[in-house]
């Protein structure tokens, strides 16, 4: 089968969807161990990398496009969010860098010939370690369910941990604080693209991507009381700024 994740007609309930998916996540791994070899055969992969700075960029482009653009908030009503974005970028950039693609979601990774194949790969940089992991888990474009994604989560974790001295527990909380960090990212770049450049069907994938965001950031208030899966040094410091923005 030839096509994005989005051209698959057989729905994400069936097997072999699942087994795509597992295989993807097998290919991430792939593409991840080679970021030594990378280093020698191709240097222009590794001259970048998405840093602090590259970040921060990331949720001021949010601030910009979504929270003002899309929902029409003032600067005056953002309050401290700076200090939460602050916070969740350098948290996220202390995660060990390998190699990434960048936009690691469904439609950038084709099925062809009973293999992976990806595109878009211009944004290939070092980067987070979950930053690519949580492109595909939490991707707005596709309603990934909620067992499946643990599953996978539970697969990546278990490779990643064997290969360093992290831990299952320490993954699961770089993917959290990845994954609020990357669906910012996503939200602002569908107001940009709806309203800035007026492609509308983005605005589509929006109810959707809030919904992501909402859940994460419940995910992190649990962490933060002490519930399973609490508290991690991998983890952001709580956003009550952003969580009363984006309260219903």
């Amino acid at each position: 089968m030839t096509g994005g994740w989005a051209d698959i007609p057989t729905g994400l309930a069936s097997e072999p969807v699942a087994d795509a998916y597992r295989r993807t996540v097998d290919h991430l791994l792939n593409l991840q161990s080679a970021t030594s070899e990378a280093r020698i055969r191709c240097p222009l992969a590794v001259d970048r990398c998405l840093d602090y700075e590259s970040l921060r960029w990331e949720t001021d482009y949010f601030r910009k496009n979504f929270l003002m653009g899309h929902m029409g908030l003032a600067s005056v009503d953002l309050g401290d969010i700076d200090g939460e974005f602050h916070s969740l970028a350098k948290t996220v950039a202390a995660q060990p860098r390998i190699l990434i693609h960048r936009d690691f979601q469904s439609q950038n990774i084709h099925l062809q010939d009973d293999g992976i194949r990806l595109v878009d790969f211009q944004g290939m940089r070092m980067g987070p370690l979950t930053y690519d992991l949580v492109s595909l888990l939490w991707d707005p474009y596709v309603a990934l369910g909620g067992e499946l994604r643990a599953e996978l989560l539970d697969r990546f974790a278990a490779s990643a941990a064997s290969a360093g001295s992290l831990t299952s527990a320490d993954i699961r909380a770089m993917a959290l604080a990845a994954g609020l960090q990357r669906i910012m990212q996503a939200l602002g770049a569908y107001g940009y693209l709806g309203h800035v450049k007026g492609k509308h069907p983005f605005l589509d994938h929006i109810p959707t991507g809030l919904a992501v965001l909402r859940e994460l950031l419940g995910q992190l208030v649990d962490s933060a009381a002490g519930k399973p899966g609490g508290a991690n040094r991998w983890l952001p410091g709580p956003m009550p700024v952003l969580e009363r923005l984006l309260t219903p």
